[in-house]
């Protein structure tokens, strides 16, 4: 059954009871602008969407050949996807968050009142499905700008270590080659020019790692932390040659985070304990439902309120690091990794002194956001900016 009222908005009505699709008929039928299909099955909606696809859908949950969430899956999967709204005849807040996790936008349970009303449930998810594409568009944006940038990062960072090799090189060379007959000053300078290009050049390997951190795929089977944090021990017993004064808690949890961004994290959080906070560092972590959560403590000077938020961005330095090196992009860094793989980052003060640095993490991948389709962005040149239905013809009302 087609009801033709015009064919700017396209309506898929899922819908086997003769009484109920009467009433959400009636309900639009004095709405012009509005071409209202009908199936009275799975089957039959699965042929008419083979055919076109509609603005927006109104599925029964229960169907003679199965139930409406079944098709709502279907959708998800498809390369055009377009709201949907689950009624039923009876309520059921289990059913209602099943429909919703399939990706319905409202839930409604069928009354005279409820369908009578349907336009303003249609406009409802138009509108929401509109700020979902909006913000889908928006974050596309701004992937594909970091994108851009990250890889301007990793090409400048890349390129700008082949002649500090040579820089480093020679002055090494003439150091060692003419240290007896050169000056205290030009050796203090053959010095100096060594130790900023060791540092230049750790600053670039910095940059690659943030440029490079996050886009790892999830790996198969949870990574064993407590083995990924003893590589990472073992690894910097030489860059710290005072005796590493690490100690665990308890277990760490396993995850399913690839064992080199773990291991970034530890790195950075680690280094940076022993760097600004001495040699007694602790190590823990837990899980959190889906979430898992490790921490690093330090008994150092801690961080000032004011300054908890910077130090995540690239290149800040606390005013408690003092002359220690570093180059300010570690924790922007694990911050990264945090954001990747659907987690946070965030410092706290530790009781007694000190910082504790806690990292959580999704430990079960997010579902992806569906595509949106190019040619079905929204109906903003139909109905306006929020999607409203047109009003009733004055003194029209729709029929019970």
């Amino acid at each position: 059954m087609t009801v033709m009222i015009d064919s700017r908005l396209d309506i898929l009505l899922v819908e086997d009871e003769e009484g109920h699709a009467q009433l959400v008929l009636r309900a639009f039928e004095l709405r012009p602008g509005v071409r209202l299909r009908v199936a009275r099955s799975l089957a039959e909606a699965r042929e008419l969407l083979s055919q076109t696809t509609p603005d927006l859908a109104i599925i029964d949950l229960l169907l003679p050949d199965g139930r409406g969430i079944e098709l709502l899956e279907e959708l998800r999967m498809s390369e055009t996807p377009f709201p949907a709204i689950i009624m039923t005849s009876h309520g059921d807040e289990e059913v209602a968050v099943e429909a919703m996790k399939a990706g319905a936008l409202d839930y409604l349970v069928k009354s005279q009142e409820n369908l009578s009303q349907l336009p303003h449930f249609c406009a409802r998810a138009l509108r929401e499905w509109h700020h979902i594409a909006e913000r889908r568009v928006a974050e596309e944006k701004l992937r594909e700008s970091n994108r851009e940038l990250e890889a301007f990062v990793y090409t400048i960072s890349h390129d700008l270590r082949s002649p500090l090799a040579p820089i480093i090189g020679y002055a090494e060379f003439l150091r060692d080659a003419y240290g007896e007959v050169l000056d205290t000053i030009a050796l203090d300078s053959l010095a100096e020019i060594e130790g900023q290009g060791h540092r230049m050049m750790t600053l670039l390997e910095d940059l690659l790692d943030l440029a490079q951190a996050g886009y790892l795929e999830r790996p198969e089977e949870p990574v064993d932390a407590e083995d990924v944090l003893r590589a990472v021990l073992r690894e910097m017993e030489s860059q710290f040659p005072r005796k590493v004064e690490v100690r665990t808690v308890s277990p760490l949890p396993s995850s399913r985070v690839p064992a080199s961004q773990l291991a970034q994290i530890f790195q950075n959080l680690i280094g940076n304990a022993l760097r600004y906070g001495g040699g007694n560092v602790e190590v823990g972590g837990e899980r959190q439902g889906s979430q898992v959560c490790y921490y690093v403590r330090d008994r150092g000077p801690g961080i000032p309120p004011e300054e908890r938020d910077r130090i995540f961005e690239v290149f800040y330095r606390g005013s408690t690091s003092g002359a220690s090196r570093g180059t300010g992009v570690g924790l922007a860094t694990v911050r990264k990794i945090a954001r990747a793989f659907g987690g946070k980052v965030w410092v706290e003060e530790t009781p007694g002194g000190g910082s504790t640095f806690r990292v959580q993490l999704a430990d079960d991948p997010s579902r992806e956001p569906l595509p949106l389709p190019e040619n079905k962005r929204f109906l903003l040149e139909i109905y306006g900016e929020y999607c409203e239905f047109p009003p009733l013809a004055p003194g029209k009302s729709p029929s019970p």
